[in-house]
């Protein structure tokens, strides 16, 4: 098992250099104006020109008309198969397919309820009635209800540091992890200490992993 670390609201060059000294697989930039991590369209390429060239560019949106989305997307030229779109608001992802890149749904669990999935690719966070990530641990009782119901590619999220993220990779098994807030000083000022903390835990459970698999062969 190779679980993919992602990195949501990057806003400084310093941090995003950071995150490629470590290896981080997906870089996010949060696109919506109402969150304290926002990236203005004009500051936007001269931070994704410094993500490695082999990780991916994750962009989030919170209900942002399709056409605004696809002019952003064709502005930075990216390669598509290294950038995404993650709706962190209510949208339907189906709307969005003509915007020309992979679409990340994400889905906000509660205690009640069971969200549906209508993308190949999700993100799982705590339900919350504000958008954009709110650094809120998700309700893990419920995630056990939705894991079946999920895609093979799910990132799981909500309140994930690196002091949990190796006991939720064990228990739910995700495709990647998630992480903001955990790795902060203030939203959007990465703490380079925790940061390094997250990467190497989450390296230590692929590792324990991999050995476990190793010893049943």
């Amino acid at each position: 098992m190779s679980v993919r670390v992602k990195v949501c609201g990057l806003r400084r060059a310093e941090d995003v250099e950071r995150c490629a000294e470590l290896g981080v697989d997906m870089y996010g930039f949060n696109c919506w104006p109402g969150s304290p991590r926002f990236v203005p369209p004009a500051a936007l390429p001269i931070l994704v020109r410094d993500v490695p060239a082999v990780a991916e560019v994750v962009l989030v949106f919170v209900r942002s008309p399709p056409s605004e989305i696809a002019a952003l997307v064709q502005a930075l030229e990216v390669p598509a198969s290294r950038l995404s779109v993650q709706l962190h608001g209510d949208e339907d992802p189906r709307e969005y397919e003509g915007v020309g890149v992979r679409v990340v749904q994400v889905l906000r669990v509660g205690a009640y309820g069971v969200p549906t999935v209508r993308a190949s690719r999700v993100l799982v966070d705590a339900h919350s009635a504000a958008f954009g990530g709110t650094g809120a641990r998700i309700h893990e009782e419920a995630l056990v209800r939705v894991r079946p119901l999920l895609p093979s590619e799910w990132i799981l999220a909500g309140g994930l540091d690196a002091a949990r993220v190796g006991a939720a990779i064990e228990r739910f098994r995700p495709w990647g992890v998630d992480v903001a807030s955990g790795v902060e000083t203030e939203p959007g000022a990465k703490d380079h200490e925790k940061l390094g903390a997250f990467v190497a835990a989450v390296r230590l459970t692929r590792e324990r992993e991999e050995m476990g698999e190793g010893e049943r062969c």
